[in-house]
């Protein structure tokens, strides 16, 4: 089985897609799966995949050409992304020429860079991190697609329910974690004076970047319920963000932000703390149904104590067996949450183990594997 992988996004990039791109990518050559990975030509000398991501392999990467007009607004954006699924359908259609076959395996980083796929005469796999809206161009996609991988349960429903496909051609792989990245971690009291953080108080950090779909507006209206002597450290994001998305006009001398960190690095912050914080909100669909958050993953593998929301798409991974919940949008219980997890050390530490042993199902390698079992039942050993 060969698969040629295509995703309109930059490489390499710190964004989640990107790293769960690139791992997916790893964990596919492990199971002799992957061929070559397609994606735009944005910009000249990057860095190596490889590299960048610490990955055990080096990925067979093809830059399709395009007009670099990704950063021009939605017009750029539109316009670049067109021009990407133009060049890769003749790419693929020569490879076809040349009597070569393959799946192709597609992702959902636009709205319309697959619009040619079902065009091409090849079979081809769709995975999806959401639901979508009912448009004649995902009926199209979906309908003549050979199988779906979603990321999220109540994601697949939407999509049975809206496209009325055949349940048999969907699987829920919910995204995945790599427990290598977090041996080998330096002890409390190393990483808060490597990250210059106070040793007397209580650190809970947020790890994540600075979207309006995560309900961020909540450790805001939070503050005020913080337990004393703890400070909450936003991680991935620099202040100005934060103020300009929940419209503060400053921040609680106990709320800090420090930017964005290497990925590779995100070990010794999770290190630092006595609990991380993954957010979710009611306000915000995707949030809410249909995320499949990889900081919840990061967190369990990290074997830090987690306070989480309780959100349907957080709970199709985890219990109160594994993590402190809090009511969604709900600021007080937030900071209740808080105050449980820095109280209930046996809680706590009972937690952190089950949510350790319960990650490990969650790796990447293991979600190539599922995948691949999925796609020779559905496809044959193309």
């Amino acid at each position: 089985m060969k698969l040629w992988y295509i995703a309109n996004a930059r490489m390499p990039s710190d964004r989640a897609h990107a790293i769960q791109l690139a791992k997916m990518c790893e964990a596919f050559i492990k199971e002799s799966m992957l061929h070559v990975l397609l994606v735009p030509r944005r910009e000249k000398n990057v860095s190596s995949p490889r590299t960048y991501y610490g990955l055990r392999y080096d990925l067979p990467l093809f830059r399709i050409p395009v007009l670099n007009l990704y950063g021009l607004g939605r017009p750029g954006f539109l316009l670049s992304s067109f021009v990407f699924a133009l060049f890769t359908a003749w790419w693929l259609l020569k490879e076809r020429l040349m009597g070569k076959n393959g799946i192709i395996y597609t992702i959902d980083m636009d709205q319309f860079s697959f619009l040619l796929v079902p065009m091409l005469g090849l079979p081809y796999m769709v995975e999806l991190h959401d639901a979508k809206p009912r448009s004649m161009r995902y009926r199209f996609l979906l309908k003549n697609a050979c199988g779906i991988i979603t990321v999220n349960r109540d994601a697949r429903t939407a999509l049975v329910d809206t496209f009325g496909l055949d349940e048999k051609r969907i699987i829920t792989c919910p995204n995945g974690i790599d427990l290598a990245l977090f041996e080998g971690r330096p002890d409390m009291e190393d990483a808060r004076r490597m990250h210059k953080l106070p040793l007397d108080q209580n650190i809970i950090v947020y790890m994540g970047r600075c979207y309006a779909w995560k309900g961020l507006d909540i450790v805001i209206d939070a503050a005020r319920f913080f337990p004393e002597r703890t400070m909450l450290v936003m991680v991935g994001m620099d202040e100005k963000e934060l103020l300009r998305l929940t419209g503060a006009s400053t921040l609680p001398s106990y709320i800090r932000c420090v930017g964005v960190v290497p990925w590779r690095a995100i070990k010794s912050w999770y290190a630092a703390a006595d609990a991380a914080l993954v957010i979710g909100t009611q306000k915000n669909v995707y949030s809410y149904l249909h995320t499949s958050p990889m900081k919840l993953f990061e967190g369990m593998a990290a074997e830090v104590p987690l306070i989480a929301a309780s959100t349907p798409a957080i709970r199709e991974i985890v219990s109160d067996k594994e993590v402190f919940f809090y009511e969604p949008d709900n600021p007080k219980s937030l900071g209740d949450a808080m105050r449980k997890v820095l109280e209930e050390k046996e809680a706590r530490m009972r937690k952190v183990r089950r949510a350790r042993k319960l990650v490990e199902v969650f790796t990447w390698d293991a979600r190539a594997q599922r995948i691949k079992k999925f796609i020779t039942h559905i496809c044959g050993s193309v």
